[in-house]
């Protein structure tokens, strides 16, 4: 499993007729997202007693995407991931109901920013684990 970095560029825009040219979620995109989300659970299992719980995160396809449910369990992997590790400060997750307007680009860089937040500071935290600068009897620890 490895981490891949986040976009957090998102953005919704016209061109000068009208028409929608900006960014579009797609697939690959919540993938990413889901895999990322993985990767921060299997990093904090690595730096806390008590590792968190991911729901069930679907693999989706693109003929069976962006459903409420697939948006929920990433935002619920955040919440997971933010109740069991150090917090920095991620904003507050959504709840996602059928019929909802799909996530905007604003929705989408909350999410991956906060993804990139708790990156960060797992890696900060994994960088400066203290370590004992003697030994103890001797012994390997």
């Amino acid at each position: 499993m490895t981490w891949t970095n986040p976009r957090t560029n998102w953005a919704c825009r016209y061109d000068e007729t009208g028409r929608y040219a900006g960014d579009y979620f797609n697939a690959e995109d919540y993938q990413r997202i889901k895999n990322n989300l993985e990767y921060l659970a299997a990093m904090a299992a690595g730096l806390y007693t008590e590792a968190p719980v991911l729901p069930d995160i679907p693999t989706v396809t693109k003929a069976a995407f962006a459903k409420a449910s697939t948006i929920n369990a990433l935002e619920r992997s955040l919440d997971a991931l933010a109740a069991h590790v150090y917090d920095p400060g991620i904003p507050a997750r959504k709840t996602w109901s059928a019929g909802d307007a799909a996530p905007t680009a604003d929705d989408l860089n909350r999410i991956e920013g906060a993804a990139l937040s708790l990156y960060q500071s797992l890696t900060a935290q994994a960088e400066n684990r203290p370590n004992l600068a003697f030994n103890l009897g001797g012994g390997t620890f």
